[in-house]
């Protein structure tokens, strides 16, 4: 009888592993933490080069465009969004679903959700090509490149974030676009 409950144990702790050995393949797999905090998302940082963000990330990075100014599409499980690369290095990147901040803003939080989770240290901004779009960004940490937190809201339209973003002086681009 010992010997049969030795076996069972044995074997649903093998399946146990195997079951946590799957779930984490199929989270590396997915490529993408959930978090971005003004030191970067997921190891990448605002400066890192195209071959360094693909590798952190384990997804492809390939930016479009010609010119010092280039785009690459990022959508891996439920994150969509799009890296900016100035002269080769990550200028900045947004986000338009499956990501929130370190302090739990995403896509869908509200203008009093930032002020809870942010307080006082963010600047309201108008967007250009909108009469009713607000950019609101994190006043910037000096790491070296004024990095900040970009959060998008149209009070006009839904009131609720539309994209974030995280970059340098990048990040000040009117659409997150060249």
């Amino acid at each position: 009888m010992r010997s049969y409950d030795l076996r069972v144990r044995t074997l649903g702790a093998g399946l146990l592993l195997s079951i946590a050995v799957s779930a984490c393949a199929h989270t590396a797999e997915a490529g993408f933490p959930a978090r971005m905090a003004l030191s970067g998302i997921g190891g990448v940082a605002p400066g890192m080069s195209v071959a360094q963000v693909q590798r952190a990330w384990g997804i492809p990075v390939v930016p479009t465009g010609t010119g010092h100014c280039r785009i690459a599409r990022i959508t891996t499980g439920g994150v969509r969004g799009h890296a900016l690369f100035l002269d080769g290095r990550l200028g900045a990147v947004f986000f338009t679903a499956g990501v929130k901040s370190d302090r739990g803003i995403g896509i869908g939080s509200t203008l009093p959700d930032i002020r809870a989770a942010y307080g006082n240290s963010t600047l309201d901004w108008p967007a250009p090509n909108s009469a009713t779009e607000i950019h609101i960004y994190t006043k910037a940490r000096y790491l070296g490149d004024k990095r900040a937190l970009r959060f998008d809201i149209d009070p006009g339209k839904s009131g609720l974030v539309t994209q974030i973003g995280l970059g340098g002086s990048a990040l000040s681009f009117t659409t997150g676009r060249c």
